[in-house]
């Protein structure tokens, strides 16, 4: 149907909690489906269930709305409607696809703001899932069987809170309409993947950062969006920090504009770069949104040095910037992101990629005692000591390769040791039995620093640090702490300004040791203290920095 048909069927909507409802028609199985779309008001308390039901791009058949108006729809929502239709009863549903304008940018942006509420207003809300196939009973008898044995108030009560949405929702995937999974049941059942999953028990995490916006963006990135502004407007209803963010689903901008808008609304919340961590760097970056805006259609997770887990909470395995906050100016160009950073190096020498995943073997011989990687280390070292820290080079090299932390294969969590001497790469790698000060069994090193090294290339900076970047940067590029952020961050100079190129790990400035030697050098009468980080919280700064323009 045409943009003008499509108007003539849509009467506007005149109040902010206005919405509308299709009413599906009584039929038999091979009756056309046909509806009547009817306004209602939120604050009325209307009866109908909410459609949940992936989109999908092709338009498969159209619903007849009443004489010559009808509405193509894909077919998974098709699919839906002809299951749920009843023999002799009109069912009332709110469907996004037929009761929101969708050439009404406008109005699609009221609406969904509005989603939240319909969902949680609704008696009940349908998962569509598509039709079944040969291993759907298989599946769903799995699930029961599962749930029997999940017991957690956690997700039951969270399941209730209107954050999750609806009172009483229902998985569908053409079971017979009598025995449909409630989803309480299967909450219960992901819970019980959630602390498989990470180890222990999930009321031991804060909601409030599992529900952050920041970590549904990086949690639902590998899932399909038809309207990529979605992998951003469909989160605000679930997210939340929303309220305090301020952000509002807007359709007549356009994804990279709302990409960019959405990573600004982060900075100036949070006073830090977090959302920095979820930019996907590649030898060839997206040229439509800026280089500092996550690329949210991105499903590689790859690329990333930093752990999911650790966006989300507040314990991060680093604090290259110590506690500062973000400094940032405003610029009259949006895209642009005038930050302040302190220098750390010019890139002067690079490394191959480890060659891991490659050929059937998991750590490539690069990174191993031995190989290229320890030899190329060596020799860019000075009388076989690593001068940022005064360990020895291979020392050093082995808590490089592992990101200077374990990863732990039962809690999916990663570690940091103390201060005190390191094992011998071989050692750290391959003896099981040592009582090393980085303990693990040699699966959890082996799978550590295959996460660390993969993708990434080994490099050596004009002022002596030794670090990993993504395999797609090159010698020149620029090494800064940016104030506000965890990690280093790689920066290619164009002209007076800086392509983002992503995190690095830099051995010996990964707990602050950057700002440190800045302030010292401000003062070289001041002695460190403990805790003197936490002077960095109110804003003020004892030395010089620098301001990068971003673009």
């Amino acid at each position: 149907m045409s943009s003008k048909n499509k108007l003539q069927i849509y009467a506007p909507l005149t109040t902010d909690c206005e919405i509308r409802l299709v009413h599906l028609l009584p039929g038999d199985k091979a009756d056309d489906l046909v509806c009547e779309v009817q306004h209602a008001r939120l604050d009325d308390i209307p009866s109908y269930e909410c459609l949940s039901y992936r989109w999908g791009h092709d338009k498969a058949g159209a619903i007849n709305l009443g004489g010559d108006a009808r509405l193509e729809l894909n077919e998974n929502l098709l699919n839906a409607l002809r299951f749920l239709r009843q023999q002799d009863t009109t069912r009332v549903l709110w469907a996004d696809q037929i009761c929101i304008n969708q050439v009404d940018n406008e109005e699609k942006t009221k609406q969904v703001e509005l989603m939240g509420e319909i969902y949680q207003s609704a008696s009940r809300v349908i998962a569509w899932l598509g039709l079944a196939d040969d291993k759907t009973p298989s599946t769903f008898e799995f699930l029961n069987s599962l749930y029997s044995s999940a017991r957690n108030n956690y997700i039951r009560e969270m399941a209730h809170n209107k954050e999750l949405g609806a009172p009483d929702a229902l998985f569908d995937n053409k079971k017979p309409k009598n025995d449909l999974v409630p989803i309480r049941d299967a909450a219960d059942f992901m819970l019980e993947l959630v602390r498989a999953k990470l180890g222990h028990d999930v009321d031991h995490e804060s909601a409030s950062y599992l529900l952050s916006l920041i970590a549904l963006l990086r949690d639902m990135r590998p899932r399909n969006a038809t309207d990529p502004r979605d992998k951003v407007f469909a989160l605000l209803n679930v997210a939340v920090n929303n309220n305090v963010l301020g952000i509002k689903p807007d359709y007549t901008t356009d994804w990279p504009e709302a990409y960019t808008k959405t990573s600004r609304w982060l900075l100036t919340n949070q006073k830090g770069l977090s959302f920095l961590k979820l930019v996907e760097v590649k030898a060839k970056m997206e040229s439509r949104i800026p280089s500092w805006v996550p690329d949210f259609r991105s499903h590689d997770h790859m690329n990333f040095l930093y752990q999911p887990r650790m966006i989300i909470r507040k314990t991060n395995l680093y604090c290259s910037a110590g506690n500062s906050q973000a400094f940032f100016r405003d610029v009259n160009d949006p895209n642009l992101l005038a930050v302040r950073a302190l220098y750390v190096g010019t890139i002067k020498s690079v490394s191959e990629p480890p060659g891991n995943l490659l050929g059937n073997v998991a750590l490539g011989q690069r990174v191993l005692d031995g190989g290229e990687w320890p030899q190329v280390a060596h020799g860019w070292a000075k009388n076989g000591l690593y001068d940022p820290t005064g360990e020895s080079i291979l020392a050093a090299y082995a808590r490089l390769r592992a990101g200077d932390c374990v990863g732990r294969l039962s809690s999916n969590v990663k570690e940091r040791p103390l201060a005190e001497d390191y094992p011998s790469p071989g050692e750290f790698l391959f003896d099981a039995n040592a009582d090393w000060l980085l303990r693990g069994d040699r699966d959890d090193i082996g799978m550590t620093i295959l996460g660390q090294t993969t993708r990434r290339r080994m490099f050596f900076t004009d002022t002596g640090y030794l670090g990993l970047m993504h395999r797609s940067n090159r010698v020149g590029d620029k090494v800064f702490v940016l104030l506000g952020g965890d990690m280093p961050f790689v920066l290619r100079p164009k002209g007076d300004r800086f392509l983002f190129r992503g995190e690095a790990y830099v051995h010996g400035i990964m707990d602050g040791e950057a700002l440190t030697k800045a302030r010292q050098r401000a003062d070289p009468s001041w002695t460190p203290t403990t805790g003197w980080f936490e002077e960095l919280r109110n804003g003020s700064l004892p030395f010089d920095t620098e301001e990068i323009i971003l673009e």
